[in-house]
Order: C-alpha cells, then sequence, then structure tokens
C-alpha cells in the first residue's frame, strides 16, 4: 500500500514538473513560425507519392547486327495504371561510341500503350547499349520506374573503298544537282539528296584529295525518310563527282557518278530556295486573272454592258501585282552571297563594287539577290540599302 502510494506521488510530481530547455533548444522553438506548422499535411504528402503504380514495359523486335554508321532505332511500348498527369523520362546504360541521336524523345499513345523510337548509331564497332530505364515523372522527379535489358547487339565496319562518303541508308537519291563557277578558280557543284533510313549528317567524301570544300545544308525530314543539299568546290580540271555509300537492302556499296557539266547559266538556282524570279504558281494565277478577263471583255462584245468592260479592265490590271514582288536595291562593295539562307552556308561569290541588285524574295535576315552577271544568291539584309 505504502509502494503505491509512492508510485502515485511520483506521478503527479512528474505531470506538474517544469520540462527544463537549453538556451540552443530554445532559439529552435522560437524560430518556427506558425506559417511553417500550417504547411505540414501528412495526408497530401502520402498521396504525391504514387508507390503503386505499374509500369510495364515491352519492346518491339530489333536486328542484333549493325554496321558503324547505320541509324537504327529500339521501339518501346510503355503501360501503366498512373491516371493523373505525368511525363516520361529516359536513361541510358551505354557507352560514348553509340550515339542517342533523339533525346527529345516523343511519346505517343496508341490504344492504351505509350509508344516511342529511341534511334542511335554506331560510331564504333565498341559500341554497346546494356539496357534502358523509363520513369515516369511528375514535376520532373521520376516516381516509378522500369529498367529494360537489351540482348548484345553486335557492330561491323563497312568495308568502304576510297570514294565511300560516310553513309549508310536503305536507300539514297539524287534529286538534281547542277555546277557552276564558285570563283576565277574554282567550280561548285550543287546536289540535292534524298534518303531512306540513314543520318545525312554524316555525307562526307573524306578521301576525295579534289575537293577544296565540301558541306552539308538544310537537312530536313526524319531518320526515316530526309533530304538534304550537299556542295563540293573543286578545279574545273575534275570530270565527275563519285561517291558511294552502303546500301542496307543491296548489303553493298552503291556508286554514284555525277558528270561536271557547267551550266550555260551561271545562275546557281538548283536548290528550291533559288528559284527563277517569276515561279509556276504566280504565272498560273496571272493566267487565271488573263482568263477571266477575257471572258468579261467578250461578254461586254455581245452584252453591250459597261459593268463587264470595267470587270476586265480591274481584273487585267490586278493581273499585273499576283507576280511576287522584286525591287531594285544597291549592295554594299565587298558583299558575299551565300547559296542557301543558312549561316553556315558555302558563299559562292562577293561583289567587288556597289552594283544594283534586283532582290527576289527574303527569308528571316536574309535577301536573295539578282545579281547584273545572272548570279542568284542570299546575303544579309544589312549589305542592302534600298533604292
Amino acid at each position: 500500500m505504502r509502494i503505491l502510494l509512492a508510485v502515485f506521488l511520483l506521478g503527479l510530481s512528474f505531470l506538474n514538473a517544469e520540462i527544463k530547455l537549453n538556451e540552443t533548444e530554445i532559439q529552435i522553438y522560437k524560430n518556427i513560425s506558425q506559417s511553417e506548422e500550417k504547411e505540414v499535411n501528412i495526408e497530401g504528402t502520402v498521396n504525391n507519392i504514387r508507390g503503386l503504380s505499374s509500369l510495364a514495359l515491352r519492346v518491339l523486335d530489333y536486328k542484333k547486327d549493325y554496321y558503324v554508321g547505320e541509324v537504327f532505332p529500339i521501339t518501346i511500348y510503355a503501360k501503366t495504371d498512373e491516371s493523373s498527369e505525368f511525363g516520361f523520362r529516359v536513361d541510358l546504360d551505354k557507352n560514348n561510341d553509340l550515339a542517342f541521336l533523339n533525346k527529345d524523345v516523343k511519346w505517343e499513345k496508341v490504344q492504351g500503350e505509350y509508344k516511342a523510337s529511341l534511334w542511335f548509331e554506331a560510331k564504333s564497332t565498341n559500341a554497346k547499349l546494356n539496357n534502358i530505364t523509363i520513369s515516369l515523372t511528375r514535376n520532373k522527379v521520376p516516381f516509378q520506374d522500369t529498367t529494360l535489358n537489351i540482348e548484345n547487339i553486335r557492330f561491323k565496319r563497312v568495308n568502304a573503298d576510297k570514294n565511300y562518303a560516310n553513309l549508310v541508308a536503305s536507300e539514297l537519291k539524287v534529286k538534281k544537282f547542277r555546277t557552276n563557277r564558285f570563283d576565277d578558280k574554282n567550280l561548285v557543284m550543287i546536289v540535292e539528296l534524298s534518303a531512306k533510313n540513314a543520318n545525312l549528317n554524316n555525307f562526307n567524301i573524306a578521301n576525295d584529295t579534289t575537293l577544296v570544300k565540301q558541306r552539308i545544308d538544310n537537312v530536313n525530314g526524319d531518320f526515316n525518310s530526309s533530304s538534304a543539299f550537299y556542295s563540293a568546290i573543286f578545279a574545273p580540271s575534275k570530270n565527275e563527282l563519285s561517291f558511294s555509300y552502303f546500301n542496307t537492302q543491296s548489303n553493298k556499296l552503291e556508286e554514284i557518278n555525277l558528270a561536271v557539266e557547267l551550266s550555260s547559266n551561271e545562275t546557281v538556282n538548283t536548290q528550291s530556295d533559288l528559284n527563277p524570279t517569276v515561279n509556276a504558281m504566280d504565272f498560273y494565277k496571272q493566267l487565271a486573272l488573263w482568263i477571266i478577263a477575257a471572258v468579261c471583255a467578250f461578254v461586254y462584245i455581245f452584252k453591250r454592258s459597261y459593268v463587264f468592260l470595267a470587270i476586265a479592265l480591274i481584273v487585267f490590271i490586278l493581273s499585273f501585282f499576283v507576280v511576287s514582288s522584286s525591287y531594285k536595291a544597291t549592295i554594299k562593295a565587298n558583299t558575299s552571297a551565300k547559296l542557301l539562307p543558312t549561316e553556315n552556308s558555302t558563299y559562292f561569290y562577293t561583289s567587288s563594287q556597289e552594283e544594283e541588285v534586283d532582290v527576289l524574295t527574303s527569308r528571316q535576315n536574309y535577301k536573295k539577290v539578282l545579281f547584273k552577271n545572272g548570279k542568284i544568291g542570299w546575303v544579309d539584309e544589312k549589305d542592302l540599302q534600298k533604292n
């Protein structure tokens, strides 16, 4: 009995006792603001951690052998029961000899699954891809992931010849080409290329020592189907431009030979960007208006209605305004003209003095001009002053 009474009195003394804090603990307590206390929401925090989400991956069949320089996709399908908004992140376990070409991966939803193609290109036979990890993200923070192991892929080199253009493709076509004078000592050939399952940025005839300069411009499309302009500068003594590429369909090198024939017209207008002054669409518009004017004129003759005569005159006058507007301008001395309206395009002509040119059209900060000698090229708009 005495023991129970002692325990009871001890408990009362503990409840009535003051908790003694040292100076550091007191300062920490004072620094806790009311707003910080209100932000703590255990239920909301738990709901944002979606550990119960599932993510299943499957991959389409892919070859286990590729050539160095050959582009190839690994197509992945992702299925998840996550209902709230989320994003995807791709992580690769690979070495530096394997290039990942489309880092900005586009996902599309197909029958309840998300589909994406990852494009790769081996830079050497040592290229290696071990696995691919796909993560679901919210606010760029992963909350669920699955790793897909990749079967061993082997890479082999192309048995290239001296004219190899460093390109592997299922198809390569020359749509058109043209040769013109580049300067007093050299010619320039412009080649419009189209390719399938290729990386046209790689196109380069590295072993052709007769080429003063070469480059690839305006690559458009994707790796399934693409197009580009290739330009090469060389001496007039060169008779043909020859190159080869590796065709994955025939599994052999295909050679292409382009004769060097100087165009009788010195204008560089092979590219779609360097069209003649009046394009075909303008011509057809003008022709249609002339026909309308002629019909109205015939109606006036038979009906003697001045309304139709007025319409005929107005339409006829309008026909001269549908043609792409061009104007005269003066170009500064020592201005260089480019083959294409791009920053890295090849310069093919430099004006020796100020001269009057026809400005045909514009693109961004470039103007397409027609020189008095017949050459057509792109110049920076800062090098022009309107007459």
